[in-house]
């Protein structure tokens, strides 16, 4: 997004940080309006508890923080490494195929599951099912898990952006 808006930054002066933000600011609402209803219906549906559809809000929050340290990251290595796409594409798809989406993480076995937890979607992606699924309450360890994976990423992702950021006008 920095790189696709490097004319308009080279013509008025606005915060480099405007527009990987609002990507994800985009994504959210689209989000919110299309998958997050789906989830809060399934919930009721499986729990019948207003608590767990109220508890859903955190693990949405986790990827909220999990997706801006990413995007924020991506933006400022694109600057530097135009063919980042095409890595890109591949660190996503391993993430997704190595993300427990389709099958719960309790039937991975014991060698894969330090693997499995490097993936910073993992935990977010369990306590969603969890609260979805199960129609039990809520695993605080889950959605801890989930929060902190968020932050994890989010400081680095905004670390990275905003140390490289002088260096972007240069290269834009």
């Amino acid at each position: 997004s920095v790189v696709g808006n490097g004319a308009l930054l080279n013509k008025i002066q606005l915060p480099v940080s405007v527009f990987p933000v609002s990507m994800i600011a985009a994504n959210v609402f689209q989000f919110s309006v299309g998958a997050f209803p789906l989830l809060a219906i399934m919930t009721l549906v499986n729990s019948k508890s207003l608590v767990n559809v109220l508890a859903l809000i955190f693990p949405f929050i986790a990827l909220i923080l999990v997706s801006t340290g990413v995007g924020f990251l991506v933006s400022a290595l694109y600057v530097f490494f135009r063919d980042l796409p095409y890595f890109y594409e591949l660190v996503v798809f391993v993430i997704w195929i190595s993300s427990p989406i389709f099958y719960p993480a309790a039937i991975v076995p014991k060698q894969v599951k330090p693997f499995l937890s490097l993936n910073p979607l993992s935990p977010i992606i369990e306590s969603l099912r969890q609260i979805t699924l199960s129609g039990a309450s809520p695993d605080l360890g889950l959605i801890w898990g989930a929060l902190l994976s968020g932050i994890i990423i989010l400081a680095l992702g905004w670390t990275c952006f905003h140390l490289w950021r002088h260096q972007f006008m240069d290269l834009l």
